[in-house]
């Protein structure tokens, strides 16, 4: 079944957004794999199915797994759906006042991410550069959502609080209206992105034309230096960035639930896994623990679903008889579908036996809602991992 209800495209995320659905509507009604939705209110004491815990069969309501997962209260509110592939089992709960049921095998399944707050497209574009250190906010070209001038030049400095780092994402991007940069960006207008207080600190990014970047832009340190110069006569549409300034928690390297069990076993899933190795037995010290088919699976992968914004600050590994991971790669989501490889693709060594536990701390933490690890290489043909995430609510 298709939508057919009242829709509207947030400019600032390009995602659908439905103005009006019922309690009743699920995830097999609505054709998209991320959309934004208004819940109506009085949905939690309606008789409307839900499956799963963080993670819900398509034939949920919605409204309701969105009140169970804390997304909204009963007198609704906007959340964000990603679909993603089903899992083999479902785990049901009590939370907010919804008791959820306990399911086998389903396919898709959907889960929710933080919604964005969308920015209307008569909006009045902020000065061109300046000192920046709220929590949050935005940047854009001159103008904005307006064509910005011929020669047009703008430098913001971004702070965030001491020990805090700063991330940029860019909405919106068109420097040139076409795909070509020329000389490396050298012949066109830029937007130039540098650690630190100004132009002398390392580039993080040089963006030209109509290429944004495929992915969230970070500082290492407490500042971020923007530039934006127009260099040719054309008029253009620009952009529009939003920025946060990330502090992080004192105490924010404890274990978020993998050993424990707080995370669910519906919470984590896997490119591949062999018969009574699932990814849900890659627990730090459990029993059992994930193995990939090595014969068909040319880029494994481990994934847990956090459902809600954490600061992952560190990874456990931890083999199992037989065999374990010598080296793996992290990417972290906040929407399920774009993955963004930590540090470049760095590449982590990880353990030599099947028994002790090796751990690498990650600076600057990420925060996300879902980990990926890659297993990159392996000892022998029977690759095993168990692990832990390190971290604290974000």
């Amino acid at each position: 079944m298709v939508w057919t209800g009242s829709v509207l495209l947030l400019a600032m995320t390009s995602l659908l957004f439905l103005e009006s659905v019922q309690c009743s509507t699920e995830a097999d009604d609505i054709d998209g794999t991320t959309y934004s939705l208004q819940c109506p209110p009085d949905c939690r004491d309606t008789t409307y199915y839900v499956y799963g815990t963080g993670t819900y069969t398509s034939d949920s309501s919605i409204c309701r797994a969105a009140i169970h997962d804390g997304r909204v209260t009963d007198a609704g509110g906007v959340v964000t759906v990603v679909v993603t592939a089903g899992l083999d089992s479902y785990q049901g709960s009590t939370q907010n006042g919804i008791t959820s049921t306990a399911w086998v095998s389903w396919d898709p399944a959907f889960y929710f991410v933080a919604s964005p707050t969308p920015t209307p497209t008569n909006s009045v574009s902020q000065a061109c550069g300046g000192s920046l250190d709220q929590t949050t906010g935005n940047i854009t070209s001159p103008n904005w959502p307006g064509l910005y001038e011929p020669f047009d030049s703008c430098e913001w400095l971004i702070t965030a609080p001491a020990e805090g780092y700063i991330t940029l994402n860019f909405i919106s991007f068109n420097l040139t209206g076409s795909n070509f940069g020329g000389d490396g960006c050298q012949l066109t207008d830029t937007v130039t992105v540098y650690e630190g207080n100004g132009t002398d600190g390392d580039v993080i990014a040089t963006l030209c034309a109509a290429r944004p970047p495929s992915v969230m832009l970070r500082s290492s340190g407490r500042h971020m230096f923007v530039t934006f110069r127009a260099k040719r006569v054309g008029r253009y549409p620009g952009f529009f960035a939003v920025y946060n300034a990330v502090s992080l928690p004192a105490d924010c390297g404890y274990a978020l639930g993998l050993e424990n069990r707080q995370i669910e076993d519906a919470q984590m899933s896997a490119s591949s896994q062999l018969p009574n190795y699932e990814a849900w037995k890659a627990r730090l010290n459990g029993g059992i623990a994930w193995q990939f088919d090595v014969s068909s699976d040319s880029e494994p992968w481990l994934q847990v679903n956090l459902t809600t914004n954490h600061y992952v600050s560190g990874v456990q590994t931890q083999g199992r008889w037989g065999g374990w991971l010598t080296s793996y790669m992290i990417k972290y989501s906040t929407d399920g579908l774009t993955w963004s490889a930590f540090g470049d693709g760095m590449v982590f060594p990880a353990n030599s036996d099947g028994v002790n536990i090796t751990q690498h701390i990650l600076d600057p933490p990420i925060l996300t809602t879902s980990v990926r690890i890659y297993p990159l290489t392996w000892n022998g043909n029977v690759p095993r991992l168990r692990m832990e995430l390190l971290g604290c609510t974000g």
